[in-house]
Formats: C-alpha cells, sequence, structure tokens
C-alpha cells in the first residue's frame, strides 16, 4: 500500500497540475464533457435510473503515530438524501461512532462513544469546545468524533457546520458519479488541461463553484472520461495559530480515485486517497456496492440515538475497525 501512494504523489505533483489551454466556449465544453464521463459512470440509456446506493467502505488516517481503520457505510437516496456512519471499534472497552447525514436542505452530524451520546454539531455551533479524554491517545473525544465526521487532519474551509458536511457529501459525489446533491447545484465551466499523471497524459480540467463559497476542480481523462481527481483549498489541523488565521495562506487538499471496477453496470472507483500538500493523509478503500437497494426517505432524518443503526451495522459484521500501532 505505501508504494500505491508514493506512485500517486508523484502523479500528481504540483508542476503537474498547471493548466495547458484555455477554452473560448468553457460552459459548453464542460457540459459535454461532463455528460462523457457520466456515461461511462453509469449509462442510463442501457439501465434504468440510478436512484439509490449502499456502500461499504473502510477508511484509514493516521492519528499522531497510530494508524486508525474505521468501518464506514454510506447510503444514498439520490438525488438529495445522503448518510455516513463511521465506527471504530476497538473490542477492549473503546468505541466511536459518528453519522453525519443531508436529508434535502438540511444537514446533520451526530456521534457516541462508550461514554454515553455526543451531539456534535449543536456543541460546536454553539461555540463550546471539544471534549477532552486524557485517556484516549492523541487527543480527546471530540477530536476523534470531528475527524470521523470529516477528512482527518483538514480543517473544514466552510463557515459552518452544516455547510461543511453539504461540501462534504458533494466531493464525495463529484469524484464517484460526476454530479453533486440537488442541495448543493454547481456550475462547470472548463478551464483547460493539465498533466496529472507521471507518464505525462493531460487530464481535462473543470471548476466547479457552488453556493457558500464552494469551489473545487475537477480531473477527467480525456480518452476513457474516467474521473481522476478533484482538488480544493483548505486548512491543516496542525498549524499554529498564526496560520490558522482567516489570512493564513491555504493548503491543498486532492482526492485522488483509482481501481474502477463494474458492478451491475455502475463503474464506480474502489480507491480514493486523500492528499493534503502532497502528502497522502486518508485513504478510503470501498468492499462492497449495492445498487438501488430500498431504501426509506425517514432513514435520513436526524437521529434522536445512534444506538441502533450501530446495532445494524455489527449485526451485519461490517464492524472490524481497529486503532494499530
Amino acid at each position: 500500500m505505501r508504494s500505491i501512494l508514493l506512485t500517486l504523489a508523484f502523479a500528481i505533483s504540483a508542476p503537474g497540475a498547471a493548466l495547458a489551454q484555455q477554452s473560448a466556449v468553457p460552459e459548453t465544453q464542460a457540459r459535454e464533457i461532463l455528460k462523457q464521463a457520466r456515461a461511462a459512470i453509469w449509462d442510463e440509456t442501457k439501465s434504468k435510473p440510478l436512484q439509490s446506493l449502499s456502500i461499504t467502505a473502510s477508511r484509514r488516517f493516521a492519528r499522531g503515530e497510530r494508524q486508525v481503520e474505521v468501518e464506514m457505510t454510506l447510503d444514498a437516496l439520490l438525488p438529495d438524501k445522503f448518510l455516513q456512519t463511521d465506527v471504530l471499534y476497538t473490542g477492549v472497552g473503546f468505541g466511536v461512532t459518528a453519522m453525519r447525514g443531508v436529508n434535502g436542505s438540511q444537514a446533520w452530524f451526530a456521534g457516541e462513544s462508550n461514554d454515553g451520546a455526543v451531539d456534535v454539531a449543536k456543541k460546536r455551533e454553539a461555540g463550546a469546545p471539544p471534549e477532552s479524554n486524557s485517556k484516549q491517545p492523541g487527543g480527546g473525544m471530540g477530536a476523534m468524533l470531528g475527524e470521523l465526521g470529516g477528512v482527518a487532519g483538514v480543517r473544514r474551509p466552510e463557515r459552518s457546520m452544516e455547510q461543511s458536511i453539504h461540501a462534504g457529501f458533494a466531493r464525495l459525489m463529484l469524484v464517484w458519479l460526476g454530479a453533486t446533491p440537488s442541495s448543493l447545484p454547481v456550475e462547470f465551466t472548463y478551464a483547460g488541461q493539465a498533466v496529472a499523471q507521471a507518464d505525462g497524459k493531460k487530464a481535462d480540467v473543470l471548476n466547479v463553484v457552488g453556493p457558500n463559497n464552494f469551489a473545487a476542480r475537477l480531473f477527467i481523462h480525456p480518452e476513457t472520461h474516467q474521473v481522476l481527481m478533484l482538488s480544493y483549498k483548505a486548512r491543516s489541523r496542525n498549524r499554529g495559530a498564526q496560520e490558522a488565521s482567516v489570512n493564513a495562506s491555504e493548503a491543498e487538499v486532492r482526492w485522488v480515485v483509482s481501481d474502477y471496477r463494474n458492478v451491475n453496470g455502475l463503474n464506480l472507483p474502489h480507491q480514493l486517497v486523500i492528499f493534503l500538500d502532497g502528502q497522502p493523509i486518508e485513504e478510503v478503500t470501498i468492499k462492497k456496492v449495492k445498487i438501488n437497494p430500498s431504501l426509506k426517505p425517514n432513514k435520513f432524518e436526524r437521529q434522536a440515538s445512534i444506538e441502533e443503526p450501530v446495532k445494524d451495522i455489527k449485526k451485519k459484521g461490517n464492524v472490524g475497525a481497529r486503532e494499530s500501532e
């Protein structure tokens, strides 16, 4: 795995991301590129509409000197309902679960440890500091719950937790499906071409902008029409107070996808590696995909308790996460 990460890091080195040309008709060209990309993902002329998804995956990221592995489930009832559940269970008396969801225009985040339920979103919006737990290596329980709900080690560029949740699902859907939830409509324009791979091959680059200062760049292979990468600006959690200020320079985050596999007509990348300033900080590997499963709308409503969803995940045998040296 380390060799794969190093290869990817080299493949998207900073000089290779410089745009090579501009288009005279950026909106028209962007629409054509997106049309081809979405057809390569799911061709609705050959299959019935993609209405829902259930994905089981594992997340791995560093926390201090430890590697944390988390079981992740994602349910999507398109176009505007999403639920991600992250479970960390050690089997030695310590467990953490975080859920974040989008239900139309509403977004919510809740977390629970074996010490009791924690409504992270409400506390953070109220300005309360994260809870601390001196027994937990590398930081408090609140910090762990925050990492499970977003990208490890990256400060959200959005102003509120709700905006961050909407933006997080939008980025995930862009690299997986080439589209965003209807709750976060975006505009695409063609920016030109960039060298996005070590072998010198180019990628078509689309600028993506939306509400609440949402901005990203989407890199698409001009021949296979597969999404290769998404990039955006953020700040590292580990930087000093001066750099964390409003005027601080921002870091570049890159989501690189690979290992495309066809699952019942859906051509989905099964590997996602997230880089911060060229260094890999998180990896997501898809294990199982269900196409158009039956999902009830009330599944995506804000959870008063996350005990039942967690029991359901454990019953299915999806919890094998661990924190290891």
